[in-house]
């Protein structure tokens, strides 16, 4: 069985940026980026204000670094071995979103969607992480029969839309757990493919 993500950053003693993209992760999930700090930060990370600034000017630029590790980390693991058929990928797909991520990584994956909307650059790695998330479900409507009068992008839309819909419900709601989340989507995917 596939390990929970890691932190994004593996921090090591000579990774001071690795220590301070680390250090905004930890903050971001006790206290939000909007009540997050340059001094909560640095001394998350174990440096001085004026040590930090040497690396970052501000906390937007540690942002961008900690949304392309994390993405770059949620995409590899959700693409990992993907198997020949389609009910064995959403199968795959959906462990790996659901079990692999852990609650943290889908959090921050939220405060990246809620952020980027007033962060053009963050923006870019947002829509960035949606394409490709968007071109897997894709592969997978492509080659399954799919429910009459769904098109390929039309099955890959309403499963992304799906996908974000469970994942703030599982967050927000006391009664929708993250496993039954994960079931609903699961059930959802290959009803959308036509495999049921």
């Amino acid at each position: 069985m596939l390990e929970r993500l890691q932190k994004p950053v593996k921090p090591n003693k000579n990774n001071r940026k690795g220590k301070i993209v680390s250090a905004l992760h930890d903050c971001i999930l006790r206290k939000g980026y909007a009540d997050a700090t340059m001094t909560d930060i640095a001394s998350e990370a174990g440096l001085s204000l004026s040590h930090l600034l040497y690396y970052y000017s501000n906390k937007d630029e540690i942002l961008i670094d900690l949304a392309i590790e994390h993405h770059k980390n949620v995409l590899d693991s959700i693409q990992l071995d993907v198997p020949a058929t389609p009910k064995e990928q959403i199968d795959t797909l959906v462990h790996n979103m659901f079990v692999v991520t852990s609650p943290d990584e889908m959090k921050l994956l939220r405060e990246f969607v809620g952020l980027a909307p007033h962060k053009p650059e963050l923006r870019k790695i947002v829509q960035e992480y949606a394409a490709q998330t968007f071109k897997h479900l894709a592969d997978i409507f492509s080659r399954s029969p799919r429910q009459s009068g769904l098109s390929v992008s039309e099955a890959a839309d309403l499963a992304g839309a799906l996908w974000l819909g469970l994942m703030i419900q599982a967050d927000t709601r006391a009664k929708l757990d993250e496993d039954e989340a994960r079931k609903l989507f699961r059930k959802a995917l290959v009803m959308i493919a036509g495999l049921e």
